[in-house]
């Protein structure tokens, strides 16, 4: 005998079979419903108290209807024994009133202003950086206010702490101030320079030259050990010009500004070697003619110094300068064979600070390599156009 499934289905008057009726799903009762509200309360609490910000969420009306632990451990904070003042329950628009004219007014009245239009619907956001400084502390927080949608209304408010990007941005702030400052000066420098380059030049030199002339004619005149003593005031006052023309090339080289860095460069390198007894070696690759004033002064100012720190402070007896051009950059590299120093240890003088700020102030880049017995060695690349340049 065949065994055949048990058929369910009812028949109709007509013969068709009816499929049975699923059973119907039992309605939830009131506790089950509770159950899930409880269940839906404790993720969002979990959600809001998992940020680091400050959260706090209000009514139409502006009174606080949650806040998660990190707006809680705040209040009780900076505010001992009076920690419900912002707490649930708080009219938050009533606190910003209290807080305008206060200690704590900066900011107060913008806040309430941009949180009363978003509670009547007048904007969807708001956002407002404001200090809240302690007595231990300076610090600043960023208020961010959304209105949720639907029919009761309402914001929410995240105040986030924003000390760090506040204080970076002073510092980044001081930083641009001294770099002007800085500038202002080297340019106030050199303009002193020139200034008195051009009068020792024009005025002192000019007069001793003549000076000279008419020693000479006394010279002439003269006769016997008169005119032997004039001869030699006429030598000592022909030095005296050319020492007086030797600074005043140094505190601005008018080759530098007429004839070019690569010039310049070879005259104050012979001049120095003559004048110090060290040799100064000087190689130059690429094409420097056409070269921006701030640019080539600055590498000259750099070669200059490294041949006045060699003659006093390395005992160098041979200096090496190279200056070669890779593309838009300038490569500068100065190396001498003297006693050398340890450049972690020992603190950088005026003069490679100058070198150094000089470089920075272009947008080049200053390295300086020395060890005690090793000599030194001096690298910059500089930019040869300004940056935006075409």
């Amino acid at each position: 005998m065949i065994k055949t499934k048990p058929d369910h289905a009812m028949a109709s008057p007509a013969g068709r079979k009816i499929a049975p009726s699923r059973p119907r799903k039992r309605p939830r009762t009131p506790s089950s419903l509770e159950a899930a509200l409880r269940r839906s309360e404790q993720l969002t609490r979990g959600i809001i108290d998992s940020l680091a910000a400050h959260v706090a969420v209000l009514d139409s009306e502006g009174r606080i209807v949650m806040t998660n632990d990190a707006w809680n451990r705040f209040a009780r904070e900076n505010s001992p024994g009076r920690p419900r003042r912002t707490g649930v329950g708080v009219n938050y628009l009533n606190v910003c009133r209290s807080a305008c004219g206060g200690e704590s007014a900066e900011g107060a009245e913008d806040i309430l202003g941009g949180l009363t239009r978003l509670l009547k619907g007048a904007r969807e956001s708001f956002s407002f950086e404001y200090p809240c400084h302690s007595p231990n502390e300076r610090r600043w927080f960023l208020l961010q206010a959304t209105r949720l949608r639907g029919p009761a209304g309402g914001a929410v408010l995240l105040h986030v702490n924003i000390t760090e990007r506040k204080l970076m941005e002073g510092k980044l702030l001081d930083h641009e101030r001294l770099r002007v400052l800085t500038t202002g000066l080297l340019n106030g420098q050199e303009e002193e320079r020139r200034r008195i380059a051009r009068e020792l030049h024009d005025g002192l030199n000019q007069q001793v030259a003549v000076l000279a002339i008419e020693l000479g004619m006394l010279a002439q005149k003269a006769g016997g050990e008169l005119s032997a003593g004039l001869r030699n005031l006429q030598q000592q006052t022909i030095e005296l010009s050319d020492h007086i023309r030797r600074i005043s090339h140094r505190l601005h080289p008018a080759a530098l500004e007429y004839l070019g860095i690569a010039v310049a460069l070879k005259a104050h390198c012979a001049e120095f070697s003559q004048r110090e007894g060290i040799r100064a070696d000087l190689s130059i690759e690429g094409d420097f003619g056409k070269l921006a004033p701030d640019r080539a002064l600055c590498l000259y100012r750099v070669v200059q110094e490294c041949l006045a720190n060699a003659a006093r402070h390395s005992g160098a007896r041979e200096v090496l300068i190279s200056l070669s051009r890779s593309g838009g950059d300038a490569d500068l590299v100065v190396i001498d064979n003297g006693r050398g120093f340890d450049a972690a240890q020992r603190g950088k003088g005026l003069g490679l600070v100058s070198m150094e700020e000089r470089v920075n102030l272009l947008g080049g880049c200053f390295e300086l390599r020395s060890e005690p017995g090793e000599g030194a060695r001096i690298h910059i690349r500089l930019p040869l156009e300004k940056e935006g340049a075409a």
